[in-house]
């Protein structure tokens, strides 16, 4: 699966751009604030349905227009193109697949899988859990077939729970099938993990010389009893506070490098390539269950990167063998990239427009 054209109207400062990408790495250059990132954004609206910095109160459609358009075409695993698109203005959010309209944007997910390394990477390790649970099932949702099955459930009987626990009603009515569903996903996010932790010490090694990297999971209940007496057990302050304090819905994971979390005894630098390293791994992990890796997208690769760990990061996106997308200030600072096989695309990207060299 790959992205074999993207056509963007009216996106941020992108005012009508079309690019034809190459299968594996495509270099996308400009100075800061000239479209870069909102290049990878319409890539980004395309697998997911929603833009990058939607919480950042910034406008999505370009100044002075008020609809924004984002066509693609996908080339899919049996060779078959695909027309994909999304649009956005006053009506709302459309989005197509194949000629047909699509209701939600795990259509698209599946449809395009696609992995984004951002600037920001370093909230997945330094915020809340929140973050680190969309992380984990998002990669359990593209290899696990009924996990969303599972999910949808579980937060359906959540919210049903949680919901009498507020009007303090009866809420044990809920807990067998809270139980059964929140005792699927964890399985599945441990054996997620157990599949992702030899590809993430793998990379490491590539990346920093280093194999004493861990992934510790955190259920969300205690581990000696099963989820149904964690519920009971916990009801009189789930009533006192109104919500379930315990389930699948508080699970967390964390990072460790020898031994120790990342959070707060690692660098920057580090922490990007660990991160890094993690996510390659998550599309290593696709690739071995589905047979795709899906897209890659990396916004800023040479941040907070030297020369030497710059090359090793290349050297490891482009052995994924699959399409990615590298946004950078200067080539030089990409140079590395320019010698791998086959050659990468380089797109030049200046005040809203895109331009590919001879």
């Amino acid at each position: 699966m790959r992205l074999t054209r993207c056509t963007v109207h009216n996106l941020r400062i992108l005012t009508e751009v079309s690019i034809e990408p190459g299968p594996g790495l495509n270099l996308v250059v400009g100075v800061n604030a000239s479209g870069k990132t909102s290049l990878l954004e319409a890539i980004y609206l395309l697998g997911r349905g929603r833009p990058l910095r939607a919480n950042r109160g910034e406008r999505l459609v370009r100044d002075g227009c008020d609809r924004l358009q984002v066509h693609g075409e996908i080339e899919l695993d049996n060779g078959r193109k695909a027309p994909i698109g999304v649009a956005r203005g006053a009506d709302g959010l459309q989005m197509r697949l194949d000629g047909q309209p699509v209701r939600s944007a795990l259509e698209l997910s599946i449809a395009l899988p696609l992995q984004y390394i951002h600037p920001d990477i370093h909230q997945l390790v330094q915020s809340g859990p929140r973050l680190r649970r969309q992380f984990l099932d998002r990669g359990v949702f593209h290899v696990e077939h009924g996990f969303l099955d599972s999910w949808r459930r579980h937060q359906r009987t959540l919210r049903q729970r949680n919901a009498a626990l507020k009007e303090g009603s009866p809420a044990g009515a809920w807990d067998g099938e809270l139980a059964r569903h929140g005792e699927r996903l964890d399985a599945m996010r441990i054996r997620y993990l157990e599949g992702l932790a030899p590809l993430l010490r793998e990379n490491c090694q590539r990346l920093l010389e280093r194999e004493d990297v861990g992934l510790v999971y955190r259920r969300g209940w205690s581990a000696d009893l099963a989820l149904t007496d964690a519920l009971r057990d916990g009801i009189a302050a789930d009533r006192r506070q109104g919500f379930t304090g315990r389930g699948a819905h508080r699970c967390d994971f964390s990072l460790t490098l020898g031994g120790v979390s990342i959070r707060d005894r690692v660098s920057r630098g580090q922490q990007k390539l660990l991160l890094c390293a993690l996510q390659l791994a998550q599309a290593q992990l696709q690739r071995e269950r589905t047979g795709s890796a899906g897209l890659l997208l990396i916004d800023d690769l040479p941040a907070e990167l030297d020369t030497n760990h710059r090359a090793r990061l290349l050297d490891l996106v482009a052995a994924l063998d699959t399409q990615v997308f590298v946004t950078a200030t200067d080539l030089a600072l990409l140079e590395h990239a320019r010698g791998h096989t086959p050659a990468p695309q380089v797109f030049h990207v200046e005040h809203g427009a895109v331009s590919q060299p001879g």
